[in-house]
């Protein structure tokens, strides 16, 4: 076709800005691949086209369509920007596909290879079309055009105008004028509506709507789709480069129309009722609740911009709809019906705008996760007159689900599509749930009576699927456990059965053995429904027990000899065995038995020995007339103890028909048998032990009993595999992870395994412990099987034979169910939940328990009817959250309640916590379980062992009595810890112990779980007690600096709660004290020899008792002058000082560098009181009595006398709806530092309310943000004092912040006379910012104007933002796995943010580090601030964590070198930067700064009043972006997140620019935290909605 440029006949607009949507979609776009915002269509047309005649309609549709002729670039300045006018020559092509087999095929294949294919938007087109022939009376025309263009109803508007000029044309006509609409329309519209009233009361409602929302979390399944793959049957598009996975079901005409009807009967629009079958989808796949919020998109437009197709102008709204399953479904449809009304009457209120509100910006939780889009208009049933198809091959990004129903096209049926996110589903699961809202959409129309919570959810190949049949039950084995073994026995009497060590039994050998016990135990009781207790160490006896207790009908019940007696005791009182086989009763357990336990007369007591056993008895099988009853597999074969709620274990009581069905039927699909060798390396105790050791049995194999000491040795264990040759190995992944490192720590010993078989069990596998093995282990290696079970159903359930893709997966499924048994994922009502929503595992079949002894309640609790199997048929209900896949198979998700597993064993964190509040000098506690990565600051180290890889531990929180709170902690602590291990088996001893002065309880006297300290929150324990006298006075600086009682030898700095800040500070103690050989000691040393005992070696101890001072050179740093001793010559201007006081006479008082402190109080303060107190704060802090004077021609601090330096205290009445103003304006007005104090204070008081509000407003030059607390807390302790008729009570200040000025000029030397540190240190700055950018390109909205020589303060605002509690903790976490600090691991985040913003590789960023080197100067209030220019290199391919360890490296280095001032920098560097005129007030050295601090104190409480603190907004921006972060934590150090925010010059940046930066730095923080490994470059910064 033609290839010409467009002739344009509009006037072309200049350059404009993006609307706010347009700009998220352009921001996001840069982060993801470019098929995410093109939208592709194919219209396929039923009827001739010709080709030139289409060409000519397109292109006088886009001369007339402006944004088509639009075009995206970035402005030098880094702004986006669009503008219309001509574009370079375009072509349509024909493909002519009527020789292929199915042309449409074909021709959808050929536009899903276009799809991916970025438009480029710079030079244009921003989109393309196709002309493709079918056949000579069928023809398609595609088009691909950005998201930036047009939106859905943009584009419908398109085709249907294109439609209209081919038809004009066609019949020789011009076509009519269309109506034409300016590029700016929306802009313009948008610029309006936010500045009427209108925007604040939609905002007004939103909030109000929302309010008490949590968000929803996204459930999908984050997983790596295959790409391409179509759904048999349905109409959808395979995965193209990251497009949306989609399938759709159709409803047909008829249905249709019965929609329409219903709509009508129950007085609500069609698309209501859609709406609402999209509400139960979402409240389906969410697991049900109360309510749910779904993503309502509306068109976004009012009648004066309906026509327009420029950009995205849709919004989508949070529908938020209560659902009462109890309640007709009619009523859900008003519900709907009503929400909906209310929300199109608000619709305008964008979605960016409601999500920064509702505080889910940088948050993973959204206000929802599924998408509810009923589209009611149409692109038209026809082209030119001729019937029209179409196919919407690609809608744009999609966030998590998106159900899209419309209009068939051509037909009268409804198309319900569902969209979703790329890599989070398969197409199958899709289609799934296109299906599931029409079987919804259906019951609507059909059963409007019905309750709500009875419709039906899953398809009939779901139900199939997810609630098997009963169908003909297989009859029951008639077997019993030990007649497995005796199966055995009578065909390979001879064959090995059992060896520990150099011990070994045949099968004869065993039977006999155990037969003679049998029948000695008959005489002491044991029958059937009898229980005897097995209390023997690992060994050939315990089998042998184990066995006959089995043959004699009664029910073993296994102990460990590792537990504490008391543990045991309890158990057999509460289980009341008739006896107890052991060695030597180590437990005295005789005493507990009960009197039917010695029922033979000739027993003395209810023990048993082995050698009890009678020589003369017996050696033949055991009948039932040798026995007391008749035994049966109903009858009892074991009782095994788990973990009780209430503190008390429980008894499982497994009948024989449970094992009995595993070992048949379950274990039939491995092919055991006689060749296969089993190694027994679990206690008795747990049940897995009953599949080792049965299974064996049960098959003719050899059992080895692992003994104890090898079970604790990987190294020793897997020796044991290679000499036993065992072929079935049964491991805990905890277990296995310790024997394939021992694997991998020797490979040639690994490649000697005869293993056939590795069955997991016991807890959730992880893909990692995979992953090593496999790469060992491939061809030749054994089969490895994950499987879940638990004791209440016969010890396993599952199965999932693994395989390498398993090692690398998100997570490891639990398999399917084994034969017999039945596994149902149901919510609270019993009800299937569909595939991928969480539900509870319940578990029906052959395995299913007795139920717990002596615990009827219990029992009728946890094992309830079975409403899918046959009446009298049970169910167990687990307490396992689980969800199905598409196979059936099932993933585990987690606990219900709070039982755990750890280390295979499933405990009840009450049972500990029962025994914990006995224990002595206990006043309270509680225990619960944690991650084994620690919160908080520390790198490793706890009270106690760490899990390895992050396993599950039991933390216990201990609030010590009056008595043993004033002994030693840690004494207390490892006595407490002692006592608990003579009580508990070690699994249940928790690993950490955190002191408590009270436990936290809610508003209900319950104890508050949540409200926890985090395990790193804990009494610090030391190490050894230094022993040299270097390491002593280093333990002292750590112990001081810290505040930390007693420091030992190798305690590390960074868990005592250290940080960059306090490591400055600990070189600067270390220098003064003189500590060392090593004249000079930087900040890098504190990270690389953390440990007291380390950084002594460093420093090089002489050894020699007595000798701590053996510096080879003058001290480095000089002492710190007191004020008493200070002269009377005038004291210069320290070097932050220097440059405020050249700012305010350059351009002259502003308010630029004001610090509005704004109080705002509760109730009425006592003036004359506050008057006071603020004498007293001028009285105790020089800095605030200080004016800035000239002295022979130099500026000096000319401090004040006490009585001429009484702040004014300005009372202001104020009209209560006037009051932010007058703080504003109070907060604004300059101060003449050479003529008024740098503190001012105004009282407002309005007269319709006590409340008043308190500006405290100083200059910058009087103090910095860490001054705040300290200026707060001096002013209440005077308040205090004064309110009572005292004068406050502190101790004196030695220092004042004139000293700290002649200090430093000390220490740096003058202009003239530079000190070598002053020398030195400049001269690493030089050749450090050697090459620095000149300017760092960033995503501003508007060009800077070129630099004016004054001071670069301008108009500026802030956006706020938080990182949340979790993020905050795993970052302290990677901090501390990094021997980083938290601040190194944020500088790492924003040099990676601005590199993926296209800043480029070398990232200059600026903080301001504190001069604050000596503890004497912690209690002044003054400008203690330097400021460092921070270089990162991110170039390559850098993983997060690498990019750390080169911020880390770099930082450290600049923090060495912190000393020099900044403008001393600035300066040095202006000869190399003027010829770009750079000069210092031309472009700063960094366009970006970053600050870390602790937050604010949130309160100030004083007598009868209490007030808010807070620092309100300057309303200038001295960078074009500062990035704050302030920390919060409570007073134990646990994380409560990060209180950021963004301050941004106005000139530069917009504010929904900078909100999308907030969201993505949190959003890459989040990420980063979570899988510090990922490539920088590969981190997701795309919001979903942007998308």
């Amino acid at each position: 076709m033609r290839n010409e440029p467009e002739q344009v006949h509009a006037v072309d607009h200049p350059s404009m800005p993006l609307t706010t949507t347009q700009h998220g979609i352009w921001m996001a776009q840069q982060l993801a691949p470019p098929v995410r915002y093109q939208l592709a269509s194919a219209f396929e047309i039923a009827g001739d086209l010709d080709p030139e005649l289409y060409e000519a309609a397109f292109r006088c549709a886009v001369t007339e369509t402006e944004p088509f002729r639009s075009r995206f670039a970035v402005t030098a300045a880094g702004e986006p920007r669009q503008w219309a006018g001509p574009l370079p020559a375009w072509h349509i092509p024909v493909v002519d596909l009527q020789r292929e087999p199915a042309p449409m095929a074909a021709a959808l294949d050929w536009m899903r290879a276009d799809i991916p294919r970025p438009l480029d938007l710079e030079n244009g087109p921003a989109f393309r079309t196709a002309f493709l022939r079918l056949s000579e009376d069928r023809v398609c025309w595609y088009l691909l055009v950005h998201h930036l263009v047009v939106d859905g109803f943009g584009l419908a508007l398109f085709a249907r105008r294109l439609g209209d000029i081919y038809a004009a044309l066609e019949r020789g006509e011009s076509p009519k004028p269309a109506h034409q609409v300016p590029l700016d329309t929306l802009l313009n519209a948008e610029r309006v509506y936010r500045s009427t009233p209108d925007f604040e009361a939609d905002r007004t409602f939103w909030m109000a709507q929302m309010a008490g929302w949590p968000g929803a979390v996204r459930p999908g399944m984050f997983r790596s789709a295959a790409p391409g793959r179509d759904v048999p049957g349905r109409t959808g598009i395979g995965l193209t480069g990251g497009a949306p996975v989609r399938c759709a079901s159709r409803m047909p005409d008829d249905r249709v129309s019965a929609l329409r009807a219903r709509a009508r009967a129950l007085d609500v629009p069609w698309t209501v009722v859609a709406t609402a079958s999209a509400v139960l989808l979402d409240h389906a796949r969410t697991g049900g609740g109360d309510e749910v919020v779904v993503g309502f998109p509306v068109a976004g437009r009012t009648a004066k911009t309906a026509g327009a197709v420029t950009g995205a102008a849709s919004n989508v709204l949070p529908l938020r709809v209560p659902v009462d399953l109890r309640r007709p479904a009619a009523e859900l449809i008003r519900t709907v019906g009503e929400a909906t009304a209310l929300a199109l009457d608000h619709q305008r209120y964008r979605y960016e705008d409601l999500r920064r509100d509702l505080g889910f910006t940088g948050s993973a939780n959204a206000p929802y996760q599924l998408t509810a889009n009923i589209v009611p208009f149409s692109f038209g049933r026809s082209f030119a007159g001729r019937p029209m198809t179409l196919r919407q091959l690609n809608t744009g990004a999609v966030e998590d689900l998106s159900v899209m129903i419309r209009p068939e096209r051509g037909r009268a049926g409804l198309m319900v599509e569902v969209h979703a996110e790329a890599g989070r589903y398969e197409p199958e699961e899709v289609a799934a749930e296109a299906d599931r809202c029409v079987r919804l959409l259906d019951q609507l129309i059909d059963e409007p009576r019905r309750p709500v919570g009875e419709l039906d959810l899953l398809a009939p190949e779901e139900r199939r699927l997810l609630v098997p049949g009963i169908g003909t039950p297989a009859p029951p084995s008639p077997r019993t456990l030990p007649e497995l073994f005796e199966h055995w026995v009578a065909l390979t009497p001879n064959a090995p059965a059992v060896c520990h060590g150099d011990r070994q039994l045949t099968y004869a050998e065993l039977n006999s053995r155990a037969n003679r016990l049998a029948r000695t135990l008959i005489r002491r009781g044991a029958g059937p429904e009898r229980t005897v207790a097995v209390l023997l160490p690992r060994s050939v006896d315990v089998v042998t027990a184990i066995l006959a207790v089995s043959k004699t009908g009664a029910a073993y019940l296994p102990l460990d000899t590792a537990w504490p007696p008391e543990h045991t005791e309890r158990i057999l009182a509460d289980a009341q065995p008739v006896c107890v086989l052991s060695e030597t009763d180590p437990t005295g357990a005789a005493a507990v038995t009960t009197a039917s336990a010695t029922s033979d007369a000739d027993a003395t007591d209810s023990d048993a020995d082995l050698t009890d056993a009678d020589a003369t008895d017996s050696d033949a099988d055991l009948t039932d007339a040798d026995r007391t009853g008749s035994l049966t597999p109903d009858d009892a074969a074991y009782v095994i103890y788990t973990s009780g709620s209430t503190g008390r274990p429980k008894g499982v009581v497994v009948p024989h028909r449970g094992p009995v069905a595993l070992l048949q039927a379950g274990a039939a699909e491995f092919g055991f048998g006689p060749d296969d060798t089993w190694a027994m390396f679990h206690s008795c105790a747990f049940d897995f032990s009953v599949w080792e050791m049965w299974g064996a049995l049960a098959h003719g194999g050899r059992l080895v009993v692992v003994p104890r000491e090898v079970s604790r040795s990987p190294g020793a264990f897997l020796d044991l595999l290679v000499r036993e040759r065992v072929t079935v190995l049964n491991q805990t992944p905890s277990a296995f992870r310790s024997l394939e490192q021992a694997d991998a720590e020797e490979p040639e010993r690994g490649r000697e395994l005869a293993l056939r078989w590795v069955i997991f069990c016991g807890e959730a596998l992880s893909p990692a412990v995979l992953r090593s093995w496999y790469t060992r282990h491939q061809d030749s290696g054994p089969v490895l099987v994950n499987m879940y079970g638990i004791t209440e159903t016969a010890v396993l359930s599952t199965r999932l034979d693994l395989d390498h893709g398993h090692g690398t997966a998100r997570a490891v499924p639990i398999g399917k169910a084994i034969a017999g048994t039945r596994l149902y994922a149901l919510d609270d009502r019993l009800r299937p939940v569909p595939p991928g929503v969480a539900g509870e595992l319940y578990v029906a079949g052959s395995g299913v328990a007795r139920g717990y002894l002596h615990r009827s309640a219990l029992t009728a609790q946890r094992f309830v009817a079975n409403p899918f199997g046959p009446a009298g048929s049970r169910l167990y209900r687990s307490g396992d959250l689980v969800r199905a896949r598409q196979d059936g198979s099932l993933e585990y998700l987690g606990r219900v309640d709070n039982q755990v597993k750890i280390r295979g064993f499933r405990i009840e964190p009450a049972e500990v916590e029962a025994a914990l509040l006995d224990a002595p000098g206990v006043a309270g506690g509680a225990v619960l379980a944690s991650s084994g990565v620690p919160h908080g600051p520390a790198r490793a180290g706890a009270d106690g062992d760490q899990g390895a890889d992050g396993a599950a531990q039991l933390v216990a929180y201990v609030v010590p009595t009056r008595e043993t709170a004033a002994d030693d902690p840690g004494q207390a602590l490892a006595r407490l810890r002692t006592w608990l291990r003579e009580r508990l088996p070690a699994h249940l001893v928790p690993s950490l112990f955190v002191p408590l002065d009270r436990l936290p309880l809610t508003p209900n006297g319950k104890l508050d779980r949540a409200a926890l300290p985090s395990p790193q929150a804990r009494a610090h324990t030391p190490s050894r007690a230094p022993d040299k006298p270097l390491e002593a006075e280093l333990a002292g600086l750590y112990a001081d600096l810290l505040a930390v009682e007693q420091v030992g030898a190798d305690d590390d700095f960074f868990d005592l709660g250290g940080d960059s800040l306090r490591a400055t500070r600990l070189v600067a103690m270390v220098r003064r004290a003189g500590l060392g050989t090593r004249a000079e000691l930087d900040v890098r040393d504190v990270f690389d020899h953390p440990t007291v005992a380390a950084l002594a070696a460093h420093l090089g101890d002489t050894d020699h008792p007595g000798v701590t001072s053996v510096a080879s050179g003058p001290r480095p740093v000089p002492p710190l002058p007191q004020a008493e001793d200070r002269g009377a010559e005038p004291v210069p201007l320290s070097f932050g000082q220097r440059r405020f006081w050249f700012l305010h006479k350059l351009a002259g008082p502003d308010s630029t560098y004001n610090v509005p402190l704004v109080l705002r109080w509760d109730g009425e303060l006592d003036q004359e009181a506050l008057r006071a107190a603020l004498g007293d704060l001028t009285a105790r802090h020089e800095t605030l009595r200080t004016l800035i004077r000239q002295r022979d021609g130099r500026a000096v601090q000319h401090i004040l006398p006490v009585t001429a330096a009484r702040p004014a205290l300005t009372v202001e009445p104020v009209a209560a709806d006037q009051l932010p103003d007058a703080v504003s304006a109070a907060a604004g007005r300059p101060f003449r530092l050479e003529s008024e104090l740098p503190l001012r204070t105004v009282l407002f008081t309005t007269e319709t309310s006590r409340r008043q509000t308190l500006l405290v407003l100083l200059h910058h030059i009087a103090c910095d943000r860490a001054s705040l607390p300290r200026l707060l807390d001096d002013l209440g302790t005077a308040y205090r004092a004064r309110v009572t008729g005292d004068a406050p009570d502190w101790s004196p200040l030695h220092t004042q912040y004139a000293d700290f000025t002649l200090w430093q000029r000390e220490l740096l030397g003058t202009d003239g006379e530079p000190s070598a540190l002053r020398a030195g240190q400049l001269a690493y700055w030089n050749k450090t910012l050697a090459g620095l950018p000149e300017r760092i390109p960033l995503p501003t909205d508007r060009t800077e104007r070129a630099p004016s020589g004054r001071p670069a303060h301008t108009a500026g605002d802030t956006v706020a933002f938080t990182v949340p509690a979790d993020v905050h903790g795993r970052l302290l976490e990677m901090a501390a796995d990094e021997q980083a600090s938290l601040f190194l691991v944020v500088h790492a985040g924003l040099a990676a943010l601005l590199t993926r913003l296209g800043a480029g590789t070398d990232i200059p960023i600026g903080t301001a580090v504190s001069d604050r080197a000596d503890a004497e100067l912690d209690g002044l209030v003054g400008f203690f601030v330097n400021t460092l220019a921070l270089r990162t290199d991110t170039s390559g391919e850098p993983t997060f964590r690498e990019l750390v360890g080169r911020v880390t490296q770099a930082d450290l280095a600049a923090f060495a070198h912190q000393d020099v001032p900044f403008d001393l920098v600035v300066e040095a560097q202006g000869p190399r930067r003027a010829a770009s005129g750079q000069a210092v007030f031309g472009r700063a050295l960094f366009q970006v700064m970053l600050v870390l601090a602790p937050a604010l104190p949130e309160r100030l409480e004083l007598p009868g009043v209490s007030a808010t603190v807070e620092l309100v907004g300057r309303g200038s921006a001295g960078f074009d972006l500062t990035f704050g972060l302030f920390e919060r934590r409570d007073a134990d150090g646990t994380c409560r997140g990060l209180d950021g925010v963004i301050e941004y010059r106005t000139e530069l940046f917009d504010r929904p620019t900078v909100e999308a930066l907030c969201t993505r730095f949190t959003r890459l923080l989040r990420t980063a935290a979570a899988t510090p490994d990922i490539p920088v470059h590969d981190i997701d910064l795309s919001d979903p909605k942007e998308r």
